[in-house]
């Protein structure tokens, strides 16, 4: 006859990442139920959506909001004067 080993399932730490919803709100009695069942410890985190990336226009950007064609002030000219 076979012998069935038994396997005992054990957790020591539960990660539980939250964002402060109702779904969040809403796991933590089973995070706190596995947690009070194995003895084991609840690290909590605070999880954010990520924004998605700004992507620029590849448009080149009008001389108006470039800020390359402004003169320089007389006493940046002076002090790039001496260093040269």
């Amino acid at each position: 006859m076979p012998v069935q080993a038994s396997l005992r399932i054990s957790f020591s730490n539960i990660l539980f990442p939250t964002d402060f919803s109702d779904a969040s709100s809403a796991a933590l009695p089973y995070a706190q139920a596995f947690s009070k069942i194995y003895g084991s410890k609840i690290l909590v985190t605070h999880a954010v959506t990520p924004h998605p990336p700004i992507f620029l226009p590849l448009e080149p950007i009008p001389l108006e909001m470039d800020g390359g064609g402004m003169t320089p002030t007389p006493g940046l000219n002076s002090s790039l004067e001496t260093r040269a």
